[in-house]
């Protein structure tokens, strides 16, 4: 006989909906008298599903989590101290990829303009081309 162990706090339900314009109202769901309440979206092995399987509330919490983690990375380096561009891309490959990429190749392909302004700041920065204007900004400062 198959037993089934849940936690009742933990236990959440989701109906999934596709784009059509249908009212459902979902049953009021119970295990062992305790209501199970209905939410939109919930985290499953480290990945965020939402009730219309767009990934968008995941996307934002990992564009959250790797602005977070790369502001700690590139906050002690400037022009004149700090890590060297090869070291930041280090630590951008083995600390902020490797969190992003996870599970990726379900969330990832209908959310990459999410992560647009976020990557046009790391490339400058692991470029070293955020410590170098443009030279047509350094040369209209000196005419």
């Amino acid at each position: 006989m198959l037993v089934l162990n849940c936690d009742k706090n933990k236990t959440e339900a989701m109906v999934l909906q596709t784009d059509c314009e249908f009212d459902f109202n979902p049953p009021q769901l119970q295990i062992d008298g305790k209501n199970i309440h209905f939410v939109e979206h919930t985290k499953v092995l480290g990945i965020y599903i939402d009730n219309k399987l767009s990934f968008k509330h995941h996307a934002t919490e990992k564009l959250k989590h790797c602005k977070q983690v790369w502001n700690l990375i590139k906050r002690g380096t400037t022009r004149n101290r700090g890590l060297n561009t090869q070291s930041i891309t280090y630590l951008l490959k083995t600390v902020v990829l490797t969190k992003l990429l996870y599970g990726s190749m379900i969330w990832l392909h209908n959310n990459l303009s999410i992560f647009d302004s976020f990557w046009n700041q790391v490339i400058l920065k692991c470029s070293g081309s955020m410590f170098y204007p443009h030279r047509e900004i350094t040369d209209h400062d000196h005419v």
